[in-house]
């Protein structure tokens, strides 16, 4: 159970999403609030549903864009549900709250603001191993296949979601990132990539490598 207050009162927009849990006995605690925003909207109020008189309509490429954050945090407690790996579950938490950040910079239109981490690493990190898998992980490019085995298959249907979702913000900030929303989705799948490696079974050998290696799979460039 949550609760959200949402307040433009100031002419701002205030979101505070509270998660709430309950015990055994009944009774309730509450968890520190997952995103806080207070900003003031920097685009048209035509574009903005928090202000404007009539809401866009349903067929509204921003609307299109927040539905499709929504559902790739709801894939992600999917793949936590299904799991009982409290690393992997860890892991995706914090990937998780990187997409909690988006909603709440869209909905507020605000910037997303400084570098993000993931399991230690920079945007910079995560960006340079993904091109250099063998160099960090040694392993070439993985090419799926089902003896990835469920947590690394489920990784990968993951990465291309957030892929999805970064094409429909191109299409709903018209080919600009005033926000920084679309670079930032940009890593995040590089770094849904680059995490796979961690959960792949040691013997998985269906890997792409480049500069003329050969791999398991006999596949060359």
């Amino acid at each position: 159970m949550s609760n959200s207050n949402f307040s433009n009162s100031n002419g701002s927009v205030e979101i505070e999403d509270k998660a709430i849990t309950h015990s055994g006995n009944g009774s309730s605690s509450d968890n520190v609030p997952l995103a806080s925003l207070t900003a003031t909207p920097r685009v048209a109020h035509d574009t903005c549903p928090c202000r404007c008189p009539t809401r866009p309509q349903k067929t509204s490429p921003r609307i299109e864009f927040r539905g499709k954050l929504d559902s790739l945090n709801a894939h992600i407690v999917f793949l936590q549900a299904l799991s009982q790996n409290h690393e992997y579950i860890s892991d995706l938490e914090e990937v998780r709250q990187i997409i909690r950040r988006l909603q709440a910079c869209e909905a507020g239109e605000t910037e997303f603001s400084g570098e993000f981490r993931l399991w230690g690493l920079s945007e910079d990190e995560i960006h340079y191993r993904s091109h250099n898998p063998a160099k960090f992980f040694g392993r070439g490019h993985i090419l799926p296949h089902h003896d990835m085995q469920k947590e690394s298959a489920g990784l990968n249907l993951l990465r291309t979601l957030v892929r999805e979702v970064e094409l429909c913000a191109w299409r709903a900030f018209r080919e600009s990132d005033p926000l920084r929303l679309c670079h930032v989705l940009n890593r995040l799948s590089s770094a849904v990539y680059i995490l796979m490696y961690k959960y792949l079974p040691e013997e998985y050998n269906h890997v792409l490598i480049f500069h003329n290696e050969r791999s398991a799979d006999n596949e060359q460039v």
